[in-house]
Order: C-alpha cells, then structure tokens, then sequence
C-alpha cells in the first residue's frame, strides 16, 4: 500500500508563517470613507438606471410559437391550392 508521507516541518515554523501571513490590516479612516462614497455612489447608479426587468418571458415566447404555426398553415393551404389550381389545369 502506498503511504503518505508527510514533510517534516516543524509545526512552530508553520505557526510563525500562518501569523505573518494572516496579519491584520487596518485600513486608514480616509480609505474607508472614500471607499464607503463609492460603494453609495454605485448603488444609487444602480438603482437608477436600472433597465426594467422583463418577467412575462412566456407570453413572448409562445406568440412566436403560434405565430410559426400559423404562418405553416398559411403557407400549406396557399401549396395545396396552387397544386390543386395545376393538376385541374392538366386534366382539362
């Protein structure tokens, strides 16, 4: 069977590197306000030219479907009249 074998670091290396790289940062109060406007700025953007939310998806689509469909039927009945107008046409 194939083991795993682990490293062998020393588990108080480890924990010095996670403290170093976890460290936390405080902001200066300028950034956070500056930050703070902007986020306001695009949220009220956002809300204010917000396009209009098609939700009636549906009904759209399915006048598209019936309006194929007809257009099929219009197109079959036109060909069949067309076809019954020329074999009349031959036999006479």
């Amino acid at each position: 069977m194939n083991e795993f074998k682990q490293p062998n670091i020393p588990l108080d290396d480890v924990e010095g590197n996670v403290q170093r790289t976890l460290k936390q940062i405080d902001a200066p109060p300028g950034f956070r306000s500056h930050l703070r406007n902007g986020l306001m700025l695009a949220a009220q953007h956002r809300q204010t030219y917000r396009a209009p939310v098609d939700r009636d998806v549906a009904p759209s689509s399915w006048r598209w479907v019936l309006g194929a469909i007809g257009l099929g039927v219009l197109i079959g009945f036109v060909m069949i009249r067309l076809y019954q107008r020329q074999s009349r046409s031959l036999i006479e």
